[in-house]
């Protein structure tokens, strides 16, 4: 079982009964979509025709945050 570090995803895991075999994953954190947040992708390429996250990433946004 693989589980991102946050917190509430370790509890999530441990209510489940999962919480002995649970392996933290960093590559399971969120996305920071910085000035994206609470678009849909389809609303970000109306502004940016073409836009992909994994090739143009987000203006002031990171790849992944705590």
């Amino acid at each position: 079982m693989r589980t991102s570090p946050l917190v509430r995803a370790r509890e999530t895991c441990e209510l489940a009964g999962f919480g002995e075999r649970a392996e933290e994953w960093d590559t399971l954190m969120e996305w920071d979509y910085g000035a994206y947040e609470g678009l849909t992708p389809a609303e970000i390429q109306a502004v940016r025709p073409g836009w992909l996250i994994w090739r143009d990433g987000v203006p002031e946004g990171r790849r992944s945050r705590r």
